[in-house]
């Protein structure tokens, strides 16, 4: 059993779940695109590629449905994730070096999640 697909102990909290915005900001910082152009009807490759991973990883870590996840993404289809989610699995098993840029926006999109946690909980606490 791999470290990511071990349980969560009763008493170990659970990390934050990333939100969409996180995710996206994350993917269109590696990839040096926007979150305007994520969220555009561009169709570039340079555009298309971290849109399909914010798509999948959207997919991968937070409870949404494929039609909600689609609007974030410019109002595209649910096929159009079912789509991007396959294209994301398909390249990480054939390009080492895009998977490993998919995995760095997963631990990036986690890390914006866990700095949000953290901020919402400190914020909670008053030291005076």
């Amino acid at each position: 059993m791999s470290e990511i697909d071990q349980p969560f102990a009763p008493d170990t909290p659970r990390p934050p779940q990333p939100f969409i915005s996180e995710i996206s900001e994350a993917a269109a910082k590696h990839f040096r695109v926007s979150v305007v152009q994520l969220q555009g009807g561009s169709r570039k490759r340079e555009v298309v590629r971290p849109r399909q991973v914010a798509m999948y990883l959207s997919r991968q870590l937070t409870p949404r449905s494929l039609p909600e996840i689609g609007r974030r993404f410019g109002g595209r289809d649910h096929t159009t994730v079912i789509h991007a989610g396959s294209q994301v699995e398909h390249l990480i098993s054939i390009d080492d070096e895009f998977a490993a840029a998919v995995v760095a926006v997963r631990t990036r999109a986690l890390e914006l999640a866990a700095a949000r946690a953290a901020s919402v909980q400190h914020e909670g606490c008053n030291d005076a």
